[in-house]
């Protein structure tokens, strides 16, 4: 195991590292709730599920935000920045895109989900429970963490019909400055007070909050309308028409190459794709359908 500080790793290790971080949550995850299903039925399983993302969510959500230096934001950009963090979305597991619309709208959907097809050898009714009853009320609590009146709602979700129903799942995200905002419940309040979500993030040292901002900034491409461009491995953000969104705030920690790929039609990503943070990586993409730069 490395000594180093991770302000020492260069951005092809923090690009691996990242992903690792992303695959280790998932992995706790989806053991924790099998030995919890196992050991104490469905029932327990989906509500310490709800429990679980319902107070832990938002929190990490917003201690992203502050890390990668677009805390403050409202619109749907900034929830679908946040979700190309969220662990639940962990790269090359799920295969997830993104379509900024409007400031106010904008839709995601997954071309495949690990999780779904775990699930599906169980049956429909376990499908139902992870994708209905679990993620009803869990993504709302995360698009609130960043606007008290966003709201998800399933375009079309499983169980799959025809089973090999194509993308697996598919979300509307919008904020209707009418709509009753919601109130955090009471199990995120706890959990915000804990000393574990009260951690801060140590910056690398020289790099002040507006160093940072500016970077961070400089990584955002305006979308021409209809290009797909990479959002972890195998995802994407989708330009709408006008001005376009900004998008993959991960490419600041994956390298220049990441960012250069942004505005370029990619219809495909290589499965090695966490290679991008290594500069030289920039050629192997001339393979990939429709890249330029």
């Amino acid at each position: 195991m490395s000594d180093k500080n991770l302000s020492e790793f260069s951005r092809l290790q923090l690009a691996q590292l990242g992903r690792e971080y992303m695959l280790c949550a998932q992995f706790n995850s989806r053991t924790g709730y099998a030995a919890l299903r196992i050991n104490h039925g469905d029932e327990a399983c989906k509500d310490v599920a709800i429990a679980n993302w319902m107070g832990a969510g938002p929190v990490y959500t917003r201690r992203m935000q502050k890390a990668m230096g677009f805390a403050g934001g409202s619109d749907v950009a900034t929830i679908f920045k946040g979700l190309q963090l969220e662990c639940g979305f962990t790269h090359q597991y799920f295969d997830v895109h993104f379509a900024v619309t409007a400031a106010d709208s904008g839709r995601f959907w997954l071309n495949s989900c690990g999780a779904l097809l775990e699930t599906e050898p169980r049956g429909a009714d376990a499908v139902k429970v992870m994708c209905h009853d679990i993620e009803d009320p869990t993504f709302n609590a995360t698009a609130v963490a960043t606007n008290a009146r966003a709201r998800m709602t399933p375009v079309h979700r499983p169980p799959r019909v025809p089973a090999d129903r194509a993308p697996h799942c598919e979300w509307t995200v919008f904020i209707d400055p009418a709509a009753e905002e919601i109130l955090e419940p009471e199990i995120t309040k706890v959990m915000s007070s804990t000393r574990l979500a009260s951690i801060g993030i140590t910056r690398p040292q020289g790099l002040s909050q507006a160093a940072l901002d500016g970077l961070l900034r400089s990584a955002v491409r305006t979308v021409p309308a209809g290009a797909t461009v990479p959002c972890g491995a195998g995802g994407g953000v989708q330009g709408a028409g006008g001005a376009g969104a900004p998008v993959d705030w991960w490419s600041y920690v994956f390298g220049r190459a990441a960012r250069r790929c942004c505005g370029a039609r990619c219809r495909r990503i290589p499965d090695d794709w966490q290679q991008l943070g290594d500069e030289q990586s920039v050629e192997r993409l001339a393979g990939v359908q429709g890249y330029r730069h």
